[in-house]
């Protein structure tokens, strides 16, 4: 039985992202380096919590797109609190905006939609355990957002 455990829990073979994908992940990137070397901090701030976060929480609470298919948007999110959280100061105020944004998401509860058949949820999950509101290290339940 624990075979077939770790067979269901295993990953799942992704497609091979296309130039186009991959491209378009390097300008988000350099976009996002870009505008928090100018000091946008509330502008990535404002773009990570309220574009990125409801574009994981849309697709998958309304539309049902798969976990996989928004790992893109969730390495972008991520990737934005990450050269935040690099380039602030600890002793800014600035910092506090980033903990605020970490708290409010933690205190929404995981990721989850009504599941298909008579009854109950889904659970967004990854293989590494539950996707808490769209960051490994978040917690918040997206269908109220």
């Amino acid at each position: 039985m624990d075979h077939l455990r770790d067979y269901l829990l295993s990953s799942v073979p992704r497609d091979t992202l296309s130039t186009g994908t991959i491209d378009h992940a390097r300008r988000d990137q350099e976009d996002t380096r870009q505008s928090v070397v100018r000091g946008d901090f509330k502008e990535v701030r404002d773009i990570a919590f309220s574009n990125r976060t409801w574009v994981v929480t849309s697709r998958y609470c309304d539309i049902g797109d798969s976990v996989d298919s928004l790992e893109g948007h969730i390495h972008s999110l991520w990737y934005m609190y990450y050269e935040l959280a690099r380039n602030i100061s600890p002793e800014s105020h600035e910092d506090e905006g980033i903990v605020l944004d970490i708290l409010r998401i933690q205190g929404m509860g995981p990721l989850t939609r009504l599941a298909h058949g008579v009854n109950g949820i889904d659970i967004a999950r990854t293989v590494d355990g539950t996707l808490w509101n769209d960051l490994p290290f978040l917690v918040g339940d997206m269908t109220n957002f």
